[in-house]
């Protein structure tokens, strides 16, 4: 460039007009390296973070099993002998709440009678103490579980096969099979990450929920039978949640390390989860913010919970724990509130189920339902069984007027008769809506959006 251009080009920069242009793009280039900086120059290497995060994260893997002693590999064996029902209409994973006369249908026997071996096999795997389900933990977050789906299908056809004892007089069956479930929900137990208890927690929600059926359609009067379907209650499952939680976390710190290492083997792997290009350099360049942050959150998810705090909000823990830009975190983050809230409306659920089984056992000694769950006390409880989010005592409830249930897959118009009783928990919002929310069999012109009670049923007694 000769002396003359340069002198030029000096003078258009200096120009009035242009002096602003070529600032305006200066500044910005500025801003973006000083953003560039801020991110990075955070104290935070992931390179010295990740050999602890990878090792807490191998220190989530169970213990060895010896094969002949691995359930593991009786369910694998159950499931590849499942059969599908030749019939579509059964819909076998939306039908377990029908009513009785469904599990009359000769299809339905048939289908039954078809899953022999499959159900001696279910039986064989939740008859063993141990289970490891052998997961490769060297994957974090893309490790998969391909156990989940099957698992869930087999606690939905244990609950059939339940429905159809109960149906038929044989009480003590369907009790084992319910408990059947519980015991696969123990076998999936040392997997500690969110999806694996999400997917145990609705595997007890169909427990509970045939159970509720069994107590409506075809209600046990033996005390023996009726003795038979109660089951430990889990009053410790805030500890459950932190387990969870703490797996959770674990896993999310080592991811956050391997996206700010920026390796190739990390590029791919992070593409297999479905992060673009793009979006990996740009969330490597907020990892120490990122990094604070996540750390944050998990200190006060855990000290929260220690404290006895069950109505936790995702929005509130994330801003009061924020140290910069945290996408990441933000989006892992964010089910934990609905997680925590699963975990209580599961407690609620089995504190409700337990306490309809003791007004039955009260009932079949009695030959008579208390006027109040306080004559439960002593005979059936040290005192009056209480929520789990809020501690407050169950409610017991006498329908005055004939209700109808709610009718779900076009299933036939059923009522709740005049003196059915209801048992009740106030849920998460600690308001006393009669009963009325979440898992509600019964129609309410107000929407179950405002509420979130949890309900069990007991029909009246038969004169």
């Amino acid at each position: 460039m000769t002396n003359t251009q340069l002198l030029s080009l000096a003078q258009w920069c200096l120009a009035c007009e242009h002096r602003i242009v070529w600032q305006f793009w200066m500044s910005i280039l500025l801003l973006f390296v000083f953003i560039i900086i801020g991110l990075r120059g955070n104290a935070e290497d992931p390179r010295k973070n990740y050999p602890e995060s990878h090792k807490a994260l191998l220190g989530l893997i169970p213990p060895p099993i010896p094969p002949a002693e691995n359930a593991a590999h009786v369910y694998r064996k159950a499931f590849a002998a499942v059969v599908a029902p030749a019939s579509p209409t059964l819909e076998l994973d939306s039908n377990t709440s029908r009513e009785s006369a469904y599990f009359e249908k000769p299809e339905l026997l048939a289908y039954v009678d078809s899953l022999a071996t499959y159900y001696s096999l279910l039986d064989d795997a939740t008859a063993m103490p141990k289970c490891n389900w052998e997961l490769n933990y060297e994957q974090g977050f893309a490790m998969t579980m391909p156990h989940h789906g099957s698992m869930r299908h087999a606690a939905r056809l244990l609950a059939i096969r339940a429905r159809l004892r109960a149906h038929g007089g044989d009480h003590a069956g369907a009790a084992r099979d319910l408990k059947r479930i519980e015991s696969m929900v123990v076998h999936m137990a040392d997997e500690r990450t969110l999806l694996n208890t999400l997917v145990r927690i609705s595997m007890q929600a169909i427990r509970n929920d045939v159970l509720q059926r069994i107590i409506f359609y075809d209600t046990p009067i033996d005390p023996r039978d009726i003795q038979a379907y109660r089951t430990p209650l889990n009053t410790h499952w805030t500890d459950d949640a932190l387990k969870t939680f703490d797996g959770e976390f674990t896993m999310q710190a080592e991811m956050l390390d391997r996206i700010g290492m920026q390796g190739d083997d990390n590029a791919t792997l992070l593409k297999g989860w479905g992060v673009p290009q793009g979006a990996y350099l740009f969330l490597g360049l907020m990892y120490g913010s990122e990094r604070k942050t996540q750390r944050a959150f998990a200190q006060d998810v855990a000290s929260s919970l220690h404290a006895g705090n069950t109505t936790l909000t995702d929005d509130e823990i994330y801003r009061r724990n924020l140290k910069g830009p945290s996408v990441l975190v933000y989006m892992t983050g964010a089910s934990l509130s609905h997680a925590m809230t699963a975990f209580g409306r599961n407690a609620d659920s089995q504190i409700s189920a337990d306490t309809a089984l003791a007004i039955l056992l009260f009932r079949a000694k009695h030959a008579r339902d208390p006027n109040s769950l306080d004559e439960l006390v002593s005979e059936f409880f040290p005192s009056v069984p209480v929520d789990a989010f809020n501690k407050k005592p169950l409610t017991l409830l006498v329908e005055t007027n004939e209700l109808e249930l709610d009718r779900r897959n076009n299933s036939p118009k059923q009522m709740l008769p005049a003196g059915t009783l209801r048992v009740y928990s106030w849920g998460k919002n600690g308001v006393d809506d009669l009963g009325v929310g979440y898992r509600s069999i019964i129609i309410r012109e107000k929407q179950q959006t405002e509420c979130d009670d949890n309900a069990f049923f007991i029909p009246p007694m038969k004169k």
